[in-house]
């Protein structure tokens, strides 16, 4: 608010605060995530269209003829149509495994918890510990059926060769192979080590949530902890009428100091003062820096007359912060100027 005798210039500029540039970087994540999970749906809804499903030992196949990995996508199994009776058989088995234990479905809420948590490292890494998880378990029933071990490993080296369609499907991950036939050598944990895999999960989740709560939901604000004074919220405090009813109450009140404007002083002060959650104005205050930077004055006159406008001011609406609202602590800067 720049003042003049007999004129007054309201400029008012809006600054996006930290919160709402980290919303708008976080929402564009998740809209580029959400595009990607679409993109893997077309992938697929394309692959059924133009091969059709057909019915292989009880379960649906799609046979291509393209240089696809292997891989299954709920009850469906894509398969490649180059593979020999033996190793489609073998295929069957690992790719039934990740159908009846529901493993399509780990992955898609996998995939909704990437789009929402997209800048969370801990959503990637448990990604893959998952998928990992998966592949072991399809491994185990296949050799449980009694296939040799070794011509099952030859056949999963040839497959990690293929294509990987996307991620939203059960397929082969070359990452994985050699850690994989070291498994498959392996015994079983003893019931102690699968409790201790089994407490370590909710501790894994806690953390999961926790960190993405601290990164995404809670909120970016400073405070006085001495008086919970908040002065960045979700919702700022607000003059009854908005901004242009703010100017208009200033304008009709302000005055330039008569003494200051015989002696040609000019000037800047800026006024603090808090909102409280009921509306009322108090703890008003001359304030040591305001946010244009420029240097204030420190006129008893320019203050004096500043301080009065505020206090004339009626309630405003109160600042929200987790849809409560709380006191907040503002600041107006008025500069005083002679033609």
């Amino acid at each position: 608010m720049t003042v003049k005798p007999g004129e007054i210039q309201s400029i008012y500029t809006s600054n996006l605060s930290v919160f709402q540039i980290i919303t708008v970087v976080y929402l564009t994540g998740v809209a580029i995530f959400i595009i990607r999970f679409l993109i893997q749906i077309f992938q697929l809804l394309r692959l059924i269209r133009r091969y059709g499903i057909s019915k292989k030992e009880g379960l649906k196949v799609i046979l291509t003829d393209s240089n696809y990995a292997p891989f299954s996508f709920f009850g469906l199994i894509f398969l490649n149509s180059k593979f020999n009776e033996q190793d489609t058989e073998k295929i069957i088995i690992h790719e039934s495994v990740h159908i009846k234990q529901l493993h399509s479905f780990d992955l898609l809420i996998l995939e909704i918890l990437t789009i929402l948590q997209w800048f969370n490292p801990f959503t990637w890494l448990y990604r893959r510990s998952l998928k990992s998880i998966h592949e072991y378990l399809a491994d185990e029933g296949v050799l449980l059926k009694g296939i040799d071990r070794f011509n099952y490993q030859e056949l999963l080296l040839s497959m990690s060769l293929g294509i990987q369609v996307n991620d939203l499907t059960n397929n082969i991950h070359k990452s994985l192979i050699k850690r994989r036939f070291s498994m498959m050598f392996q015994e079983k944990s003893n019931i102690n080590s699968s409790l201790k895999y089994f407490l370590i999960l909710p501790v894994a989740l806690f953390l999961l949530v926790t960190f993405g709560m601290n990164d995404s939901t809670l909120k970016t604000f400073s405070f006085d902890a001495k008086d919970s004074v908040y002065t960045n919220l979700d919702i700022m405090p607000e003059y009854v009428g908005g901004v242009k009813a703010l100017q208009q109450f200033i304008i009709s009140n302000v005055k330039y100091p008569e003494e200051c404007r015989k002696n040609k002083i000019e000037g800047t002060v800026a006024i603090d003062f808090i909102v409280r959650k009921t509306g009322k104005i108090e703890n008003i205050t001359v304030a040591k820096s305001q946010p244009d930077k420029e240097a204030l004055s420190e006129n008893p006159e320019f203050e004096k007359e500043a301080i009065r406008v505020i206090s004339l001011m009626s309630d405003w609406i109160p600042g929200m912060l987790n849809n409560k609202p709380v006191d907040t602590k503002l600041s107006i800067p008025f500069r005083f100027k002679l033609q």
